[in-house]
């Protein structure tokens, strides 16, 4: 409609893309978006667009092309498109009024509108540069493996070992975080460090300890902030996403069994506790989408800053400096930062603040219902239940998924939102969690439905998004006004894991599971597919290094009173 609009009006679309748990995108509605002049000159000469980066998930993926663009510019980004889709320039989300050095929004919406009008030559060369640079970033993803079938898994297995090594490359020094850049609050990096050996474990460790023991985690009510401003996970964005944290509170599980670490188990448990306290919804028994940004200054002050002037003196937790919120001291050693000791100690101080803390709950909970969302927390209920041997996680996905197959699954298609203008099923992270949520339920039940339901989306993918072992993350009917649409095939972590990473895991899970080899053949086509742009995608290439170590693993059943505990010690063991 909008572009249909511009092309009738002879307008230019103006692009803003934003998200309920990006503090940028709040301070824009209190900003840019109130402020007189640049709405006069947006009503003027543009159709403007808002876009909801969680809403229009497909849309948000194939502007970014596999790069953190919009991570980069704090969750909010500015576009201006013509009529038939072509991109003009971007802008973040800067100052209204600029200075001498720095122009602000309203310089560069004001000189792109005037230099359109004039046709001036600045601008079409701006839009020709875009549209290179998205193209070759697009061919940097399409590096297939020309080998024959019987030299795939040695090529793979040299691939795997070239990405490992670009992406140590990128860690500090202490190998606790990643070097000069925000690390990213999310799972794939840490998942792919305890799968290499003692050394990648240790890494593991430190990265997990840092991340529990900063700003980034809500000490007092459980779960992970939904991104951080600087490096070492400093300034965190007061926002959580459900999906997000649910992984990662299944990396804590798992991390908490190979490293013999019970504040890891702690902390995995306070997520899943805090998501099913704050975050389903008791009719549906469903996820919503998150908590909205909480910013230092709103009206009633940031919960979770708030919460921090009840600490007392002698306890784990102290002031971040650059927050107010909690955090916890800095540990020497792993061994010792999540020994049982110092977790009952964090347990003791934390129940205590908790009490006096009792009405600074936070607030704003986004209760949009996605299915991408809902099948990362089942997936990761499923799996944190089968690990730490907890039923009443097991329960509670099961309600869930028997809850989301009713609300996401149209005649075998998977629709991204419950309700609404975004219920179509033309994006791929649908299909994909829906079947990795099928498949972790049959991995912790065995329920033979649930493996039956991952087949199905697993066909429905191949047919939909597939071709010749390529994946696109929207269909392209869904987008045909969009001239500078690619087809993203969404390798890249961003920072959660790729979707076609999620999806080489859960082919490769089916196949052994089924034996069925057209399954089989599907996910080697996948890797091979991808695997050479691991090197370049570095360090976003941890979800894709994962699924392949995995596909390279092979099959070993255990059978032993600690299985589990077992089954973790033997792990691949990839050099980094």
């Amino acid at each position: 409609g909008a572009f249909r609009q511009a092309e009738r009006e002879r307008k230019l679309v103006l692009v803003a893309i934003t998200s309920p748990f990006s503090e940028v995108s709040r301070l824009m509605d209190l900003g840019q978006f109130s402020d007189p002049e640049f709405a006069f000159i947006v009503n003027s000469h543009f159709v403007p667009v808002r876009v909801d980066a969680e809403e229009a998930a497909d849309f948000t993926l194939e502007i970014a092309l596999n790069t953190p663009t919009l991570e980069a510019a704090g969750g909010a980004l500015f576009i201006a498109m013509e009529p038939d889709g072509r991109i003009l320039s971007t802008s973040l989300p800067v100052a209204l009024r600029g200075n001498p050095w720095v122009p602000g929004l309203v310089d560069w919406i004001g000189d792109l509108k005037r230099n359109y009008a004039a046709g001036n030559a600045t601008v079409r060369e701006e839009s020709q540069r875009l549209q290179r640079e998205r193209e070759r970033l697009a061919a940097l993803i399409w590096q297939p493996l020309v080998v024959r079938d019987e030299e795939l898994k040695a090529a793979l297995a040299t691939s795997l070992r070239v990405g490992i090594s670009a992406m140590a490359a990128h860690f500090s020094t202490d190998r606790s975080a990643l070097r000069d850049v925000p690390s990213p609050i999310s799972a794939p990096i840490p998942e792919l460090l305890l799968l290499a050996g003692p050394q990648g474990q240790s890494t593991a460790g430190a990265w997990l300890l840092r991340l529990r023991e900063s700003a980034c985690y809500d000490q007092l009510w459980g779960g992970f902030f939904a991104a951080s401003r600087e490096p070492n996970w400093q300034r965190p964005e007061f926002a959580k996403q459900s999906g997000r944290s649910a992984l990662l509170a299944e990396t804590y599980a798992r991390a908490s069994l190979i490293l013999d670490a019970p504040l890891f188990e702690a902390t995995a448990r306070e997520t899943l506790d805090f998501l099913l306290l704050a975050l389903r919804d008791a009719g549906s028994h469903l996820f919503a989408a998150g908590l909205h940004a909480a910013l230092l200054t709103d009206k009633e002050g940031n919960p979770y800053v708030r919460a921090a002037a009840e600490l007392s003196t002698g306890t784990p937790f102290v002031k971040d400096s650059l927050t107010g919120a909690l955090r916890l001291g800095t540990s020497a050693t792993v061994p010792s930062g999540t020994s049982q000791q110092r977790t009952n100690s964090i347990k003791r101080a934390r129940e205590a603040i908790l009490q006096a803390a009792a009405g600074s709950q936070p607030r704003g909970r986004a209760n949009e219902l996605y299915a991408e969302v809902n099948g990362q927390a089942i997936s990761a209920l499923f799996n944190v239940g089968r690990l730490l041997d907890e039923p009443r996680y097991i329960e509670a996905a099961e309600q869930a998924y028997t809850s989301a197959v009713r609300a996401f699954v149209v005649s075998g298609d998977v629709a991204h939102a419950k309700s609404g203008r975004f219920r179509h099923t033309g994006y791929l992270g649908s299909y994909v969690w829906m079947a990795r949520a099928a498949m972790d339920r049959y991995i912790a039940t065995g329920n033979e439905d649930a493996l039956r339901d991952a087949g199905k989306f697993l066909g429905r993918i191949r047919v939909l998004f597939g071709n010749a072992g390529r994946y696109r993350a929207v269909l392209r009917s869904r987008y045909p006004y969009l001239r500078s649409v690619l087809g993203v095939e969404p390798v890249a972590d961003l920072p959660d894991e790729a979707l076609c990473a999620t999806l080489l895991r859960t082919l490769t899970d089916y196949w052994r599971a089924t034996g069925n080899a057209e399954t089989g053949q599907a996910a080697l086509h996948l890797a091979r597919s991808y695997a050479q742009a691991t090197e370049d995608l570095a360090p976003r290439a941890a979800g894709m290094l994962r699924a392949v170590a995995l596909l390279l693993e092979p099959a070993v059943v255990i059978k032993s009173s600690r299985a589990v505990e077992d089954a973790a010690a033997t792990a691949r063991r990839l050099p980094i």
